[in-house]
């Protein structure tokens, strides 16, 4: 979708979301690019607004040479921001705190047929509008928008995000034993060897932090801290900090350079992305949100999202968003179910 070109606002701030564009054969003027300096930081602070998108949009429409220096805007924060717009950045989403949903329950109702319903929902809840109230292979597990610190003695701290189940497989003077059954989870070893399984592979670490994250087809594990070694099949790979691995079945990838602050970015209430689509957006966020945001529209899904930051605790702000920058019509229904076409 083009953006429509209209000048912007006075005093016009950015949004959380930016729209990719060709850029090719443009130029951009000092002005330009310091402008985009200033859309690029203030977009990654997480304050957004809807007012914000309309004016980021309208700025990013108005001439050519705006694509080409938002472009490089972003890519000098994503090379360079580490020594100051990142530690900026750190600050100002550790000030904000996430207010987190409690997971939903649900009611017993009259009559033999409703009631069967019932018990099935409660295990297996409906196009997974709400958290399953049981789960007999974890010991522990989060709902929708949840989050939950455990602690298992001086050998590990674990937090699991939303829709998570874990279960402790063993705590042995010696090791411990962990599994991520789904979902996601940050885990921070002491001094005994500690083994998280997900999936079809293994992760050790001694004094190691890690974010892993089990989606039930495969696995991607990323290093905080340390060193970990990651197993999986015939192969492993050893993981330093800021490198992360993927894995299913038995085929293990290899380690790439990440940036995990972003990876566990959630442990601060916050979701970053980078470079994905906006169907990857809003998968995304339906896993924190209690409905579900339903994209109609195939090439609206395809639409790129070149950056984005979204505080957990204003989530619903996504939908205005994606309204007014792709141009969607949002249509809400009970439930918290919306559909964007």
């Amino acid at each position: 979708m083009k953006l429509r070109e209209k000048p912007p606002p006075k005093n016009a701030q950015p949004t959380s979301i930016a729209m990719n564009r060709d850029q090719s054969d443009q130029k951009s003027a000092g002005p330009d690019e310091g402008q985009a300096r200033s859309w690029v930081v203030l977009l990654s602070s997480g304050n957004m607004t809807v007012a914000d998108a309309e004016a980021f949009r309208r700025w990013y429409g108005q001439h050519p040479a705006h694509a080409k220096a938002f472009a490089e805007a972003k890519l000098h924060w994503d090379l360079l921001g580490e020594a100051s717009s990142e530690e900026r950045f750190g600050r100002e989403l550790s000030s904000s705190k996430a207010s987190f949903l409690t997971r939903r329950r649900v009611l017993g109702a009259g009559g033999a047929a409703v009631a069967a319903a019932a018990v099935v929902a409660l295990f297996d809840p409906p196009f997974e509008l709400w958290s399953p109230a049981f789960d007999l292979s974890a010991d522990y597990a989060t709902g929708i928008g949840e989050r939950r610190t455990i602690t298992i003695g001086d050998a590990a701290t674990v937090e699991l995000t939303t829709r998570s189940r874990l279960s402790l497989e063993s705590d042995l003077p010696d090791r411990v034993s962990l599994a991520l059954l789904g979902g996601e989870a940050a885990i921070t070893s002491g001094s005994r060897p500690v083994t998280v399984v997900a999936g079809d592979g293994q992760t050790r670490t001694t004094n190691g932090k890690m974010n892993v994250r089990n989606d039930g087809t495969s696995v991607s594990v990323t290093c905080l801290g340390g060193s970990l070694e990651v197993i999986c099949g015939s192969r492993t790979a050893l993981l330093n900090i800021n490198q992360q691995v993927r894995y299913q079945r038995d085929q293990l990838g290899e380690a790439r350079q990440i940036n995990s602050d972003d990876v566990a970015a959630w442990r601060r209430g916050v979701l970053i992305f980078r470079n994905r689509s906006l169907r990857q957006v809003v998968d995304e966020v339906n896993r924190y949100r209690k409905g579900k945001i339903v994209l109609l529209n195939r090439d609206l899904g395809d639409s790129p999202v070149a950056l984005a930051t979204f505080q957990l605790s204003r989530l619903d702000d996504v939908v205005s968003q994606i309204e007014v920058l792709y141009g969607a019509q949002a249509r809400w229904l009970p439930a918290g179910i919306v559909l964007l076409s």
